[in-house]
């Protein structure tokens, strides 16, 4: 099934020996292209694990509200049959800053989703998790406590069996539902001020041992060399190294338990002990918070602003060069 068109593809042969199927190539961010799984690729889905990842099968399980969090344009080409449709942009910032949306923001989006305070939520996307996973961070960081992260992802699904349809972003009219009052929930929240704190040496008002910093961008924004438009690059000392990609499949559905928790291991992250994500803007730090939360970890929080704040921060003290990254055998 081709998200990009919403025709089927035959399930065998070249793109060019699919008579009468071929489109515009579009820019990697926005390609929303469904392919066929190949023999090879068709192995079963890792299974679901933890409280915070949901299976194929509770999709359709009654009163479950469905999003897809893809954007407008992905959901009108193709989504699971009765999801609904995130309009707000899924990074969820305060327009003109980097910081996270208010709890009015948070609010009146979930109301118009139909979300009310216990409803069941199921979120995916089509972007390997990573909307799905910030979307849950909002929503669990604002009190909601009954959001799940779909683990097999949209390719998952669809090419599960799941019933796809196609239609324009227009959710139902909400259902009689208790409204969901936004309240932020500090211990899920790091802010600019913990990491100025954490960053100098020895670190100024937070107890070594209290929290470990776990960075997940890529190693070059790490070791400082791609600033992503920041004004300084680096990395903060005593961090733990997890580039958020090795919790992402080719098959656009998360790890199983088992090799998620192998990377946690040589990472050296102790899921016992508090610790903080980070990453450019909090999107791939919710990623990972998801996927150490459903590992078993109780006290993991995201810093919203990541390195798009700390960089700006005169009294943050960086590190730069290429630190050692046992997870991707360094």
């Amino acid at each position: 099934f081709c998200r990009a068109c919403g025709r089927v593809a035959a399930r065998s042969g070249s793109k060019s020996q699919r008579s009468g199927h071929s489109h515009p190539a579009q820019p990697t961010m926005l390609r929303r292209t469904l392919t066929t799984l190949s023999q090879s690729a068709a192995a079963t889905s890792p299974k679901p694990f933890g409280r915070w990842f949901a299976g194929l099968d509770q999709l359709t399980e009654p009163g479950t509200v469905v999003v897809d969090c893809s954007g407008p344009p992905a959901y009108e080409r193709a989504h699971l049959a009765g999801a609904r449709c995130l309009s707000v942009p899924p990074t969820f910032k305060q327009a003109g800053t980097n910081s996270v949306s208010s709890e009015a923001e948070v609010q009146a989006c979930a109301a118009q989703l139909g979300i009310g305070k216990n409803t069941k939520v199921i979120a995916y996307d089509d972007m390997g998790g990573l909307f799905a996973a910030r979307f849950w961070w909002v929503m669990s960081m604002y009190g909601h406590d009954n959001v799940q992260v779909l683990h097999a992802g949209w390719r998952g699904a669809a090419n599960s069996g799941a019933k796809v349809e196609s239609g324009p972003c227009q959710n139902p009219p909400s259902a009689d539902v208790d409204a969901f009052t936004a309240q932020r929930r500090d211990d899920w929240f790091a802010s600019t001020e913990d990491m100025v704190a954490m960053s100098l040496d020895p670190p100024v008002g937070v107890q070594p041992g209290v929290a470990r910093l776990v960075d997940v961008r890529s190693p070059l924004e790490v070791s400082g060399e791609d600033l992503r438009g920041n004004p300084v690059g680096g990395h903060v000392r005593g961090s733990l190294f997890l580039p958020h990609n090795l919790f992402m499949q080719p098959s656009g559905a998360f790890p199983s338990h088992e090799d998620a928790m192998d990377v946690v291991k040589r990472a050296g992250i102790d899921l016992g002990s508090p610790l903080i994500t980070m990453c450019q803007s909090g999107v791939r730090a919710a990623h990972t918070a998801l996927v150490l939360r459903a590992l078993g970890a109780e006290q993991v929080a995201v810093y919203d602003e990541s390195m798009g704040g700390l960089s700006r921060q005169a009294g943050a003290d960086l590190e730069t060069g290429a630190p050692p990254m046992p997870c991707m055998g360094r």
